[in-house]
């Protein structure tokens, strides 16, 4: 009887009831080159055709004789009972052969042991990667999913059940419509998934890393294999070259593989990929419709966009963690801090009163972050992902009551303590460099760092912690003078200040924003004075278009920059809009 090599091999594989990958790893044959050997696509070489035949107890040569049949022995309906049967014949067969050689004794059977070694051999140790700030706090465009030490807290939109989670994780990651995740030992767990797909999941392990996309997932084993499940709409699951991969990133539409020499492959839709693929020190990637934003080794960040410049994100240092939505780039900072590139005022001025920050993550159209107490956030919040930020939390009074006193040797600052303050900052300008967070609502100043019949201004902030925003900043002004006295410094009542006013920001900004963006810097609308410059906004929103009566960063008095007429001109609204947005 004529049987080809390729139907051989089906026929000792289905007699012995068992799998292509059980063959694949007991012959150490790479398991997508077993599955062309047997359906005929290519052929094994001869050292790969021992090995098979080594496994099946039978002679290379029925393998490579046509005319040949092969030998089948007694099937097993289970696959562990056959390859015990399997080891049981070898020990037997073994025996028989080397009778002599074991009745010397104990030499004989060490060398039995030796020889029998490599039969029983166990499969390598899995290790699972180290978890990035990325593994533990991720976010789609309605919801926010949280890991706090391996239990998990969603947030938002929970209409697939893609925040029903109740297994241990230890890594996370969320698309458009689910969550998904791996558990210590690589086991991979999903919600919110068609079942089809949370099938093909299932069967995943070994598992060091998850990324999910709007509508794909992709995983990392231990052996740096990498597979695709769900949308490939964008060619984002038609990976060529997907072993050997040592970490992994997905954004909405692709997949990005990083090799062993840092070096990236990218699959699918995303900005910027003709220039990422020349990156080389990625260690992190988030990305949106309009935005890519990466952060590399050393700690600094670079990005690519359709439209926007966020060219301040160059002089970003120390960054842990990276995120962006349409209109911004977030960035966490080793101590806590959040910086923001956007074109948003009370968004920027938000973020800043940030503190203790842990993880960030980002939809399309909001920022969240974690304080190791509460997930909070700023943006929309349409299905209530983030609690409060911490500017609308309650906010610490004023300092009061300060008394300066000075001897021979030291200033003596003294005020009043606010309930709920956990510190305060004191600033003394006017040359000195002078900064100091203190415990306690008093402060030694040296008398070194001041200089005879000079005026000195003095800042203290009552610093907040949990449900306290920090205070505002009382700023009082005191004239040094050598000589021991007991005054109660007034508030000054015009100080110098550079007013943070940058055209360049402003131009492009809607009329909302912008005025508000002014009123922030003490502006009032008596001051203001808008003109339609007759072109027709491109959009739905009314746009500036220039600004005069006030430059970049000048330095004024409280009363000059109340006296300015800042003129402004904007785009109109095609037959649309109140009298008052025509203004």
């Amino acid at each position: 009887m004529n049987i080809r090599l390729a139907d051989k091999l089906l026929l000792l594989r289905k007699h012995y009831n068992l799998s292509q990958k059980t063959i694949a790893n007991k012959t150490s044959i790479p398991l997508n080159d077993y599955m062309s050997y047997e359906n005929g696509s290519a052929v094994p070489s001869f050292n790969e055709l021992k090995r098979i035949a080594k496994n099946y107890r039978i002679p290379v040569s029925q393998l490579l004789i046509i005319d040949e049949e092969v030998t089948l022995r007694k099937s097993s309906t289970k696959e562990e009972d056959l390859i015990k049967e399997i080891r049981k014949d070898k020990v037997k067969n073994y025996i028989n052969a080397n009778r002599k050689k074991i009745g010397l004794g104990l030499v004989g059977i060490l060398i039995v042991l030796v020889m029998f070694m490599p039969l029983f051999k166990s499969e390598k140790a899995f290790v699972m990667t180290e978890r990035k700030i990325a593994d533990r706090f991720a976010a789609s465009d309605t919801s926010i999913g949280l890991l706090k030490d391996s239990c998990f807290d969603g947030r938002g939109d929970n209409s697939n059940g893609q925040l029903d989670v109740h297994e241990n994780l230890y890594k996370i990651s969320m698309g458009a419509t689910f969550t998904v995740g791996i558990d210590e030992k690589g086991n991979v767990y999903s919600y919110g998934l068609l079942d089809k797909i949370a099938e093909q999941l299932d069967k995943q392990n070994r598992i060091v890393e998850i990324k999910a996309g709007s509508g794909h997932i992709l995983t990392l084993n231990d052996d740096g294999d990498v597979k695709c499940f769900g949308d490939n709409s964008y060619g984002q699951c038609s990976l060529d070259n997907n072993d050997k991969v040592k970490h992994i990133f997905a954004t909405s539409r692709a997949s990005i593989l990083q090799y062993e020499d840092g070096s990236l492959a990218i699959y699918g839709e995303v900005v910027g990929s003709s220039r990422l693929r020349k990156v080389n020190d990625v260690v992190d990637i988030d990305s949106s419709d309009n935005n890519l934003v990466y952060l590399k080794k050393d700690g600094t960040v670079d990005y690519f966009s359709t439209n926007l410049d966020f060219s301040l994100v160059a002089t970003w240092k120390d960054i842990v963690d990276v995120a962006c939505g349409n209109d911004f780039i977030a960035g966490l900072k080793k101590d806590g801090k959040v910086v923001i590139a956007i074109d948003n005022y009370l968004i920027e001025n938000e973020t800043k009163n940030w503190k203790n920050i842990r993880y960030i993550a980002a939809g399309s159209d909001y920022l969240a972050a974690y304080d190791g107490s509460s997930i909070i956030g700023v943006g929309k919040n349409t299905y209530h992902q983030f609690d409060s930020s911490p500017s609308l939390r309650n906010t610490l009074p004023m300092v009061k009551d300060v008394i300066v006193k000075q001897d021979d040797t030291f200033l003596e600052i003294s005020f009043s303590p606010i309930e709920h303050a956990s510190a305060y900052l004191i600033m003394i300008d006017a040359g000195t460099g002078y900064s100091q967070k203190v415990f306690t609502n008093s402060l030694n100043v040296p008398l070194s760092i001041f200089t005879e019949e000079k005026t000195y201004l003095l800042h203290i902030t009552a610093l907040g912690e949990g449900d306290y925003s920090d205070s505002e900043t009382l700023s009082l002004e005191f004239r040094y003078e050598k000589k021991k006295e007991e005054f109660t410094p007034k508030p000054s009542e015009d100080p110098i200040i550079e007013v943070p006013f940058s055209l360049l920001k402003v131009s492009g900004m809607s009329k909302t924003n912008f005025e508000a963006y002014l009123k922030g810097l003490g502006v009032s609308d008596e001051q203001l004075f808008g003109t339609a410059s007759g072109n027709i906004c491109n959009g739905n929103e009314v746009i500036i278009e220039t600004v005069s009566g006030i430059s970049d960063y000048e330095s004024l008095t409280t009363k000059e920059l109340k006296q300015r007429k800042i003129s402004y001109s904007y785009c109109e609204l095609k037959n649309e809009g109140s009298e008052d947005e025509k203004r």
